[in-house]
């Protein structure tokens, strides 16, 4: 048997009778594992910024032929710092993908904006992008498969039209960058279940649960439930990828932030890769003004009650010419 101790440490015990001899022993020892010490439990292990997505890992992937052709779909490194994953074919499904290192259970979190989004069929309601996590451990019976759903103004479950289990959809502004923390686990009852039955699919639906926290609200979960059963996909590994865009009937673009996730359940307050407060400054320049800013998006607005957009003014930093009409600026984070 053996005992995790942290930061990749395990405690080894082992006992056993000879039968030559009749005498009984026992033994400890301590072990240390790499893997386990750069994966511990209750701890990011990735972060993404997405200042440069491949650089960081991310790949296009698609199980219907959907690449990207940079227009209908594409994966788009923005200016701000953000990543934009469009497929607004009428069929099929595209995402960006992350190779994972997790074991059950784990954690996700994002930051996102669900730019547009059409759907037919099932998601005409509410059509949706997914973070959905996948494993394939040959060990282990059942689908592990944890795939919440984000439409414009709902989350949770993966049918979201569907309301007839009130905790498995809560509601946001998805037009709008929320944060999502979700973690993984396995039901264990199901669990036990399956182990006893491989064949047992209403266990295996209820096998992977995930519970979506909003905008770190920590009390309690804003959507608990559980996956559809589904196994993934072939070329996932042993050990995990993340997979992030529109699955077929839906299809649309979300913009993404930043990415983290580490195993063991993470309910942590802070953003990640401490990236300080908005910084924003205007001075004059020949013509017109300069307007330079970190940290988020610029925004403006005739006064500084609004109505606040996109200011679309390019790359900070940016001029701004003086025969524009007056208006305000912000930094959004």
């Amino acid at each position: 048997s053996a005992a995790y101790l942290g930061e990749g440490r395990f405690y080894l015990m082992r006992g056993g009778r000879s039968n030559a001899s009749g005498l009984y022993r026992t033994g400890a020892a301590f072990g240390l594992s790499a893997f386990y010490r750069d994966q511990d439990l209750g701890h990011w292990a990735y972060y993404s910024p997405m200042n440069d997505w491949q650089a960081e890992g991310w790949t296009p992937f698609s199980t219907t032929g959907n690449e990207p052709d940079g227009s209908l779909i594409a994966v788009i490194q923005n200016a701000d710092g953000t990543v934009s994953v469009r497929d607004r074919k009428d069929s099929g499904n595209f995402y960006i993908r992350l190779d994972t290192a997790w074991t059950v259970p784990f954690t996700v979190e994002f930051r996102a904006r669900l730019d547009d989004a059409t759907g037919t069929g099932g998601d005409a309601a509410h059509p949706k992008y997914t973070a959905a996590a996948f494993q394939t451990d040959p060990d282990h019976p059942g689908g592990e498969a944890w795939q919440p759903a984000f439409a414009a103004t709902r989350f949770g479950r993966w049918g979201l039209a569907d309301e007839s289990v009130e905790s498995a959809i809560g509601f946001a502004d998805n037009s709008q960058f929320q944060t999502y923390t979700f973690v993984c686990r396995f039901d264990e009852s199901a669990r036990a279940r399956l182990a006893a039955n491989p064949a047992d699919g209403g266990a295996n639906v209820e096998l992977c649960v995930f519970e979506v926290y909003l905008n770190r609200d920590f009390s309690k979960p804003a959507a608990v439930f559980h996956n559809t059963g589904f196994f993934g996909w072939d070329s996932v590994d042993y050990d995990g990828a993340l997979d992030i865009g529109f699955p077929g009937p839906s299809a649309g673009q979300v913009t993404l932030d930043w990415v983290r996730w580490g195993n063991g359940v993470i309910l942590d307050p802070a953003d990640p890769g401490a990236p300080g407060l908005p910084t924003l400054a205007v001075a004059r320049a020949p013509g017109g003004l300069t307007v330079t800013w970190t940290g988020g998006t610029l925004e403006s607005a005739p006064s500084v009650t609004g109505p606040w957009q996109p200011a679309n003014v390019g790359p900070s930093p940016a001029t701004v010419a003086a025969d524009q009409p007056a208006r305000d600026f912000r930094v959004r984070r």
